[in-house]
């Protein structure tokens, strides 16, 4: 995982190096694809896309999921490290700086791509071999024979007769003896 990450930085750097801003950030190609800037225009509204995209219009979701993805990944980092406010600081710092140039951005963005291949991977197992069914089904028919056992033998009947009879007779002891008192 460390090498996928420290590769994608590498790529996002060296291609960064060669190429204009536009090129290696993904978001910001996107918005200049979507507003037909020219390679000289330098100016782009950054929140043309999100407004577009709030309308419904239809764009390429690599670069926005990059970018959630990117959040995700440091939100669980943060958490992880400092807890549940770290986690909602440090997912709002990856999905700005996921949106930015420099090592950060670069950071980001690759983390962001690694969390994106994951989820992908993740889905094409869970399409190959159905755990999260096979799983609801397993806990049901455990859940099933629990209730199924209880009804023959009265377990949980017994259990809160032996709880009740236990508190019973521990108050009877203390009555008697005043433990707690002395």
């Amino acid at each position: 995982l460390k090498f996928v990450i420290l590769q994608k930085v590498f790529n996002y750097r060296h291609t960064s190096k060669q190429d204009s801003k536009f090129k290696t950030n993904p978001l910001l190609l996107r918005m200049r694809t979507k507003q037909s800037l020219s390679p000289e225009q330098d100016e782009v509204d950054t929140t043309a896309v999100y407004r577009a995209e709030a309308d419904g219009e239809d764009f390429d979701d690599t670069a926005s999921s990059t970018v959630g993805a990117s959040a995700v990944a440091g939100g669980v980092a943060g958490l992880l490290v400092g807890g549940p406010v770290v986690g909602v600081a440090v997912a709002g710092a990856a999905a700005y700086a996921a949106t930015t140039e420099g090592p950060a951005g670069d950071l980001a963005r690759a983390s962001g791509d690694v969390a994106v291949t994951a989820g992908k991977k993740i889905n094409e197992v869970e399409e190959k071999h159905h755990f999260v069914d096979k799983t609801k089904e397993a806990a049901k028919n455990a859940w099933e024979t629990v209730k199924e056992y209880d009804e023959k033998n009265g377990t949980v009947g017994a259990i809160k007769k032996f709880a009740s009879d236990t508190w019973a007779k521990a108050v009877k002891f203390e009555n008697e003896h005043h433990l707690v008192e002395n």
